[in-house]
């Protein structure tokens, strides 16, 4: 039988996502993960190093996927922190698994807080199309607080938006972050 280390090592890192999204690293087992991923755990090893090297691959995995899935536009920052908000809101795992890099691994690289557009928001800074009041990193910090904000909100006791129901008092949250976000970058 020949072994496809591509499709296996993807098998892993699946695994691995599902159980760090639910157990952070420190409650995660690769025991779990190989036999989800059917695959042996010694495999773990081999592509990743150890139990922290596959997280770190995990994390890596899901930031590509969101610069991938959510890419900024500059001339439109307002509608990219709505879409990367609906990325976030229907992926609940990305602010999961950020949560738990936070607690379990704070001293490593930016991670998911830090999506890779600070060059952007200068250049959208320098062309006038954005506020020059903000510092480009703290501007990126500040619009991803905003389109990672329902997940606080929809922690159960955290909000009354928790006790309504349905995309309605999701698209009501929505319509009010982007005029946040259109507020915090009008020239």
């Amino acid at each position: 039988m020949v072994r496809d280390s591509q499709a296996t090592r993807g098998r892993l890192l699946d695994a691995a996502h599902e159980e760090f999204a639910r157990h952070g690293l420190a409650g995660a087992r690769v025991a779990r993960i190989a036999q989800s991923a059917g695959a042996n755990k010694q495999l773990i090893y081999a592509y990743f190093g150890d139990k922290v090297g596959l997280f770190d691959a995990v994390l890596a995995r899901q930031q590509t996927d969101v610069l991938q899935a959510v890419p900024l536009d500059p001339a439109d920052v307002v509608g990219y922190v709505g879409t990367l908000f609906d990325y976030i809101a229907d992926h609940p795992d990305v602010m999961r698994l950020a949560a738990w890099k936070k607690l379990e691994r704070p001293a490593t690289a930016d991670g998911i807080g830090s999506l890779g557009w600070m060059n952007e928001l200068v250049r959208a800074r320098e062309d006038g199309q954005i506020a020059a009041s903000f510092d480009a990193r703290n501007l990126e910090l500040l619009l991803f607080g905003l389109a990672s904000s329902w997940d606080v909100l929809s922690l159960e006791g955290t909000s009354e938006v928790c006790h309504e129901t349905g995309n309605a008092s999701r698209a009501r949250f929505r319509r009010d972050l982007l005029e946040a976000a259109r507020r915090i970058i009008q020239p």
